[in-house]
């Protein structure tokens, strides 16, 4: 038998499936608008964090192959992140664009036999502030509950 040349579903090893969750808690500060000469202060927001997790890997392949595969695997696992920042005019949390970040760790490994295999580590972690208590995470983390965890085609498992 041959060394793969692909990195599909029939050589991929899930090794702990995706977990997504999320968590509200608390936090204090200082948050000040004025609106009408009328100053607000707020000194608690509430702090929305989404983390998924997921370790699989692509085994059985030749050297190039998990290269190729490691690279298309960092390039899917690099996200638009956001964040949110005080809008002291409106007095509000406004979530803006943050840039792109690697929220997985992608090594190719050197097996016996010659073989090469890619482990992927996802650690992804979202967080939104809002003076809100009651907000919906699938709202508020709508495009990051979109996100693809596999290269295979539809492939989140």
């Amino acid at each position: 038998m041959g060394l793969l040349t692909t990195y599909t579903s029939a050589n991929r090893v899930v090794d702990t499936a995706l977990s997504v969750n999320y968590t509200r808690r608390i936090v204090f500060g200082s948050w000040t608008y004025v609106s009408l000469n009328v100053t607000t202060t707020y000194t608690k927001a509430w702090e929305y964090t989404r983390t998924a997790t997921k370790t699989f890997r692509y085994v059985g392949m030749d050297e190039v192959t998990a290269k190729d595969c490691a690279e298309d695997l960092r390039a899917l696992f690099t996200r638009s992140t956001k964040t949110t920042v005080w809008n002291g005019s409106t007095g509000t949390f406004d979530t803006g664009d943050a840039g792109d970040i690697l929220m997985a760790d992608v090594v190719c490994q050197h097996e016996d036999g010659g073989m090469w295999s890619v482990t992927v580590s996802v650690n992804e972690q979202d967080t939104r502030q809002s003076l809100l208590s009651n907000l919906s995470p699938s709202s508020l983390f709508a495009t990051e509950d979109a996100r693809r965890y596999d290269l295979d085609e539809g492939g989140n498992d």
